[in-house]
């Protein structure tokens, strides 16, 4: 299975402490799976039966940034990714953390 999503969100900083910025997020997009379904060898020939679909998405989240000097950044974002189908709203959790480098 191959999967990709895009996603716009709006980020909300409602207060800092110094260098630490917590934030709420939430957005919209579209998520897209290609899976294959059947997959035949006929001689050396592969044949596959491959279905793709695209749903609409939505995530919410929170986050907080602390910024080590003027151009880095490190972060920790926690996000709730619903993907909405015709029968059920399957959810994705994500927990990521990373470095931001900027030229400020």
């Amino acid at each position: 299975m191959n999967a990709y999503h895009w996603n716009g969100n709006l980020k909300v900083r409602p207060f800092q402490f110094g260098a630490l910025a917590p934030y709420l997020t939430g957005g919209i997009g579209s998520f897209t799976s290609d899976t294959v379904v059947t997959d035949v060898m006929i001689g050396p020939t592969r044949f596959e039966d491959r279905r793709t679909a695209t749903n609409f998405a939505t995530n919410v989240g929170a986050g907080v940034n602390y910024q080590i000097n003027r151009s880095v950044d490190v972060g920790a974002d926690y996000r709730t990714f619903c993907v909405h189908r015709d029968e059920s709203t399957p959810r994705v959790h994500r927990f990521s953390t990373g470095l931001t480098f900027s030229l400020k």
